[in-house]
């Protein structure tokens, strides 16, 4: 773990440089990073079935709120590339850095051209078979903020 203090950097016209073996973090500019400039609008209705854009650019009135959202898998993360065995060990345990929650990026089209900060990343309660492609309406509950969206699963 790397911790810094001013003893640490020293700084030339503003700007914070780093002595040999030492790092310096900078938190991003929050009005800048993730989705801060893409729209953020309220709703007043929400309707029974939303696109991956109207849950992305209206992620802050979505939150905390059980949505369901229709779209394409673009990507999916599940089964083993979650959790990766380990490697030149028992192939039946989990890598040291552990596993992932399985997860799938929605979007609205597959085109490769599309702007990826649309994706929309829902975290699984419960691992079932998603496919690149396959068009999935998943069911979910929202936490958003003006820099990001996810959606985790509802199991019941």
């Amino acid at each position: 773990m790397n911790s810094c203090t001013l003893d640490q950097t020293t700084r030339n016209e503003g700007k914070t440089t780093d002595k040999p073996g030492k790092s310096v973090i900078q938190p991003g500019d929050q009005n800048k990073e993730g989705l801060a400039n893409v729209p953020d609008i309220p709703y007043t209705t929400i309707p029974k079935i939303l696109s991956v854009k109207d849950v992305v650019e209206h992620r802050t009135a979505l939150h905390g709120r059980q949505v369901t959202v229709k779209g394409y898998v673009v990507e999916a993360i599940l089964g083993e590339e979650a959790c990766p065995t380990g490697q030149g060990g028992n192939i039946m345990e989990p890598q040291p850095q552990g596993c992932a929650q399985p997860r799938v990026f929605l979007a609205d089209t597959m085109d490769k051209t599309r702007d990826i900060k649309y994706d929309l990343m829902i975290l699984l309660g419960d691992e079932q078979s998603y496919k690149e492609g396959q068009p999935v309406e998943i069911k979910g509950i929202v936490s958003a903020s003006k820099v990001a969206v996810v959606m985790s699963t509802v199991v019941f």
